[in-house]
């Protein structure tokens, strides 16, 4: 995602893409646009060096000539840093987390706070647990909480030891977004108040509101809003890219608080400045039926009518339309694949080739879609993964997975051309 550091400095650009800073392109190849480390070093994955893991001294060392290695050189599929702490992920096999917490096997990724904080997903092929490291525990494993009722997605670090997940947190009360169908939440603090930063599906809008609050800014309805990320302050920072690839001409940059949006970068020069709103149109008021009048009382008889005569029509035919067969299933195609079922609002994924006959899916918050051997349809950080991994068919996507107890398992998703 375009990562944002305390100053506000933006670092852009996705595996596979060249990196930017602040809209100037690295003096190097890159695998996207690295993670900060502080507020004046990066780490990056340098192409032309293996893909393997460098800090740089962006302000100090801006011709990139003093890369300092990673040591023992390695690359990884995802990066993330703060507070002078890091953690890198690589998501072949049953995974590896390793950083300034030493080597983790078998952990998936998380988060760093701008404080050194650090949280991660305790096992990457698990569906609960979350790990959360304080301030200054890194090397000191005995320190780490554990807390493994957590559901891992959407895990975000906050400073003094404390973290948010999808359903719960540690250390403050669990956010509260008004839409139910919250994706991608981050928390930031807004002149001590705290905000919430995330997608909706339900609304198909980048949303941006006080935490319970049912008013705030609709930051984008038209999905053009990839790989959001948001710092706080007197005023919030916001970046986001019209593409997943964030090229440098892709950047939005805004500031926001009550009183108002700023577009500091802007690659849509039409765009409509977001108002403060209701997030949702009230329910129209409820009013009272007017009195029922009764007719003066009279000492006459009423007429005697005779009822009218009963006609019986005969039932109409109703005729059952066929039920609608769904088309076969086949694996040759050229279809765009779409995780379902369908949902309003919903925007197809973007494909990633993972180099090995299958293909994962990037959904429109940056994550991925996953299968697990149960069959349930979740989303992940990374890509590649074997949950994560899937073949393409003509109107279908097809995930093999290993049931365990149950053997292999076939669970196959219809798709469909959005």
């Amino acid at each position: 995602m375009p990562r944002l550091n305390s100053r506000g400095d933006v670092a852009c650009g996705t595996g596979g893409m060249p990196g930017s800073v602040n809209q100037q392109p690295f003096p190097f190849s890159s695998n996207g646009g690295g993670a900060w480390i502080t507020n004046d070093q990066l780490l990056e994955s340098v192409i032309d060096r293996g893909g393997n893991l460098y800090r740089w001294n962006v302000w100090a060392d801006p011709a990139a000539q003093a890369l300092e290695l990673i040591d023992p050189p390695r690359g990884a599929n995802d990066f993330a840093g703060g507070g002078g702490e890091w953690i890198a992920m690589v998501a072949a096999g049953s995974g590896l987390l390793y950083g300034s917490i030493g080597e983790v096997p078998g952990a998936g990724f998380g988060h760093v706070a701008e404080d050194g904080t650090i949280a991660f997903k305790t096992s990457y092929h698990a569906d609960w647990g979350v790990t959360i490291v304080p301030p200054g525990a890194a090397g000191d494993r005995s320190k780490w909480i554990s807390i493994p009722d957590a559901m891992p997605v959407d895990i975000q670090a906050l400073p003094g030891g404390k973290a948010i997940w999808r359903g719960g947190a540690y250390g403050r009360a669990p956010v509260r977004p008004y839409f139910s169908d919250a994706m991608g939440v981050q928390l930031v603090q807004i002149a001590g108040e705290d905000w919430l930063l995330y997608w909706s599906n339900h609304r198909n809008a980048l949303v941006l509101h006080p935490d319970g609050a049912a008013e705030g800014f609709l930051l984008d309805v038209v999905g053009l809003a990839f790989n959001y990320h948001a710092v706080g302050g007197d005023r919030a920072t916001v970046v986001s890219s019209r593409t997943s690839g964030e090229a440098p001409n892709d950047l939005c940059k805004l500031t926001a608080d009550r009183s108002g949006v700023v577009y500091e970068i802007d690659w849509d020069p039409s765009r409509v400045i977001p108002q403060w709103m209701q997030l949702e149109s009230p329910a129209p008021p409820i009013t009272e039926p007017p009195p029922v009048t009764e007719p003066p009382p009279t000492t006459e008889p009423p007429p005697v009518t005779e009822p009218p005569p009963v006609v019986t029509e005969p039932p109409p035919v109703v005729t059952e339309p066929p039920p609608v067969q769904p088309p076969p299933i086949s694996e040759e195609t050229d279809m765009i694949a779409a995780y379902g079922p369908v949902q309003p609002g919903f925007s197809a994924c973007k494909e990633i080739d993972n180099g090995n006959g299958t293909i994962s899916l990037e959904k429109p918050n940056g994550k991925f879609l996953c299968v697990t051997p149960e069959g349930s349809v979740e989303e992940r950080d990374t890509p590649g993964g074997a949950w994560e991994s899937f073949r393409k068919g003509a109107n279908c996507i097809i995930a093999d997975r290993d049931g365990e107890a149950k053997g292999p398992l076939v669970y196959v998703l219809m798709a469909v051309d959005i």
